[in-house]
Parts: structure tokens; sequence; C-alpha cells
């Protein structure tokens, strides 16, 4: 999904310098996220990838104000989003909506589909029960479902009813920015393309911008005009969208690309695995892994990186550009450059 020419890049959201710090106890904490940069224009479609565990739903849940972060700021329309009360904070909510990647969880079992959507229309706009009602019924058209739907609740329709109703919901107020986080991971191939379809036709038609977080990597590759890679709470790897096999450079970002099977590949093509961090396996990592002390004074990949070596292990590589939208955080990729 491309920008059009009609649509201006005018920075609309700022992440700057933002960590998210969760006190374990015992002097023990969690940085799920660490000193995030980077800003989104109007229209743009952003892509975050990454392994589960690598902060990129503790980075979309500060931006729609569930989480706050730690410290930073979070900038939207110039406005810092952690400091938003009142009526500020209201419009803020209607003006970013969020899509989840389990919608059964999201809409409550003691409402019908249509109270779920009538309830956005008067909280955020004050309309009239009769003039909700008339909106709620061109919305679940608009995501080819009939009006009869929306007499029923959530346990009477399929996992991909509820995530085109969760994104009728989302798209109904015509937000500047939708976040979706997974919101395609846990649906089958034709229900996936019928909800990527959705979201692309509203972007179109409205402009909004779009922070998508999903796994899939051809998805990023194909939907996004910019895609960013995170490894443990950091970005590691800025790419224009349609660039991401050719272009490539971070040895986490090829890892991932690598473990990604085709069916052209031979029948004995060797499963990439990453190397294991002192002896612990992936779990543990997760769980464990970013309350060290080498990690906090070097690059989050070295223990697992091949190329690493003692200057990985002492300096923390900054994301610099090689080129033109591409920027890489990687001392030996800057060393070659």
């Amino acid at each position: 999904m491309r920008k059009t020419e009609k649509q201006e890049d005018t920075e609309m959201l700022s992440v700057e310098h933002v960590s998210k710090v969760f006190e374990l106890g015992h002097q023990r904490e969690i940085r799920a996220v660490e000193d995030l940069f980077f800003n989104m224009c109007h229209g743009e479609c952003v892509m975050v990838v990454g392994e589960s565990g690598c902060g990129k739903s503790t980075l979309v849940r500060m931006i729609s104000g569930i989480e706050m972060p730690t410290s930073g700021k979070i900038l939207f329309n110039g406005k810092n989003v952690p400091d938003l009360r009142g009526e500020e904070l209201r419009q803020y909510r209607r003006q970013v909506q969020m899509v989840f990647q389990d919608s059964a969880h999201v809409i409550s079992p003691r409402m019908t589909i249509g109270e779920f959507l009538r309830e956005l229309w008067i909280c955020f706009e004050h309309k009239s029960r009769r003039e909700a009602d008339e909106v709620v019924r061109y919305s679940i058209q608009r995501v080819g479902l009939d009006q009869s739907y929306l007499k029923r609740r959530p346990h009477q329709l399929s996992g991909g009813e509820l995530q085109r109703i969760c994104v009728a919901r989302a798209i109904a107020l015509h937000p500047q920015l939708l976040i979706c986080d997974e919101a395609t991971s846990a649906l089958d191939v034709s229900v996936q393309k019928q909800i990527l379809d959705l979201i692309r036709e509203h972007v179109e038609e409205s402009g909004c911008s779009v922070l998508f977080i999903c796994h899939d990597l051809a998805l990023a590759e194909s939907f996004g005009d910019r895609i960013a890679v995170m490894y443990r709470g950091r970005i590691v790897e800025w790419l224009n969208g349609n660039h991401l096999k050719r272009e490539a450079l971070h040895p986490y970002t090829r890892l991932l690309l690598d473990s990604v099977f085709s069916i052209h590949d031979e029948p004995d093509k060797p499963i990439p695995f990453l190397p294991e961090e002192g002896g612990r396996s992936g779990l543990d990592q997760n769980k464990n892994g970013r309350d060290g002390t080498l990690e906090s004074m070097g690059c989050a990949f070295c223990a697992r990186c091949e190329k690493a070596d003692e200057e990985c292990r002492k300096k923390r590589p900054e994301l610099n550009m090689v080129s033109p939208g591409h920027f890489v955080a990687c001392l030996k990729i800057e060393t070659q450059r």
C-alpha cells in the first residue's frame, strides 16, 4: 500500500526516545521498549515486525494510550499523548483507533453487535439512537455483513466475522491513525485477505495512517510504505516497504528472512536457528534476557550474532543511514560502508 501523490508528507506521529520498563520486584526489571525514536506522516503505512516478546505490542499500547511510557514523548499532531486530559484525551481516542488480534476479547459477551457499534457514536458523536442506528447499518454493510448480524451476540459469529465487526467499528469514526496489532494473524488466509482489503479500501478513501504489527514478512513488504524491524525493545533496521527481501542488511533481519520457506526451496534446505544465548532456551531469553548489564552496554543482538566481537559487546550501535530511507543499527555494517 503506497501513498498517493495527493498525500502530503506532514508529520502526524512522533515517538521520541520512548522507553517502557516493567518492574518485577526484588530490584529486577524488564525493559520492554528502549529508546525508540521514529515518526509517521499522514497517509503512511508503517509495518512493525519481529519475533514474539520484542516489544511490538507494548509500543502500540503506549501510542494508543493504554500504557504510559516510562520515559520519552509520544507526540500526536504536536501534543504529548501522556499529558492529554479531558476533552483533548477524548478527541485523541476518537482519532486513534485500534484493531486487536483477538476480537472475541474486545466485544462484551452481554452486548449485541448493534449495541457494540452503536455506543461508539453515542459516546463520541453525541448522536441520538436513531441517528446512530443509521450509521451502524451503513458500517456493517460496508464490511460485507447484513443487518441480521446486529441482533447477534459475539458467540454466534465466527472469528473472521468478529474481526470484520471490529474493523467496522475502528474505521467508522474516520480516525487519523489506525493501529492493527496482529489483526490478521489468527485468521484463515482467505479471511485475512478480506480484512486487509477492507483496511486498504478505507485508507485509500480517507487517507488515514496505519501502524500495523505483524509476523508475516511477505505482508509487511507488500502492504507497508516503511518497515521497522524490532529486536528486544529496539528498532534494528528501517527499510522501504518493497525493499525488504532485496536490501535487508541487519543479521537479525536476514535470519528472519531465511526462516521463511518457499515452495521453490530444496527439500533438504536446513532450518536456520538463532544461536542460544548463554545456554538458555528462546523462552528463557524472552523472559530474562533484557535485564542484563552487558546488553545495556552493547548491541542487543551480539550474544546471538555470528559476526559479533568485543566492540559489539561494549558499544551500542545507533541507527545509521546506508541508503535513502534505509537505516541499520549494526557496527559491522557501519564499518563496511
